[in-house]
C-alpha cells in the first residue's frame, strides 16, 4: 500500500503507512519505502535515518544485495540534498559502495550526479543522468535532471527539451512533470 501511495504521488500517506508497517515487518523493503517518501517531501533526516535501517535490515537478512545497494544510495541522496558539504565526502563512499553492487542502480546513478552537482561540476553529472535514463526510461526524475542540466548548457537544447518533455509525458502531474513543463515553457 505505501508503494502504490509513493507511486500515486501521495508521500505524506505513504510515510504513515511505511512508519506503522517498520516495527511490525523485519525486512528491508519498509524502511526503503520510507526513505524514498521521506526523500520525495524534503525530509532529508527521516530519509537518511530510513536509509540507515534499511542498510542494516538488508545486512542482516536473506535479501538480494541490490536491496542494500538500494538503501546505500537512498542514504546518499538524503545527505547530498540535505546541503551539507560536510557530508558530501560520506555520501560519495555511499555511492562507490551501492555502485560496485549494483553498477547500473538508477537510484545510485541519480546520486552520482547529485553529487556532481552540489560540488558544482554540471558537465560531469550529465553522463551520469544520461546513463540514468539508459537503464531506467520511466524514471520521470532522471529525464528532468538530465534535460535541465542540457538546457543550461545552452549547446544541445533540442536534446534537453526532448528529455523534459519525457519527463513531462511520464510524470504529467507528479513533480517532474511539473517542473519540466515550467522549464519547457520558459
Amino acid at each position: 500500500y505505501g508503494r502504490f501511495l509513493l507511486k500515486a504521488d501521495r508521500a505524506d500517506k505513504a510515510i504513515s503507512v511505511y512508519r506503522r508497517a517498520l516495527p511490525l515487518d523485519k525486512n528491508p523493503f519498509v524502511s526503503v519505502g520510507l526513505a524514498e517518501a521521506a526523500l520525495s517531501l524534503g525530509n532529508w533526516q527521516e530519509a537518511r535515518k530510513a536509509a540507515t535501517e534499511s542498510i542494516k535490515r538488508a545486512a542482516r537478512g536473506l535479501t538480494h544485495p541490490r536491496v542494500r545497494a538500494q538503501g546505500m544510495a537512498l542514504g546518499a541522496q538524503a545527505r547530498i540534498l540535505g546541503g551539507r558539504r560536510r557530508q558530501f565526502r560520506a555520501a560519495g563512499r555511499l555511492i562507490l559502495r551501492a555502485l560496485k553492487i549494483e553498477p547500473d542502480l538508477p537510484r545510485g546513478l541519480l546520486a552520482r550526479g547529485l553529487l556532481a552537482e552540489a560540488r558544482r561540476r554540471p558537465r560531469q553529472a550529465i553522463p551520469h543522468y544520461a546513463r540514468l535514463i539508459e537503464v531506467a526510461p520511466k524514471f520521470a526524475e532522471g529525464h528532468f535532471r538530465f534535460g535541465r542540466l542540457l538546457l543550461a548548457e545552452r549547446s544541445n537544447t533540442a536534446r534537453g527539451r526532448a528529455a523534459l518533455q519525457e519527463a513531462v509525458r511520464l510524470d504529467s502531474d507528479g513533480v517532474w512533470g511539473v517542473r519540466s513543463r515550467n522549464l519547457l515553457e520558459k
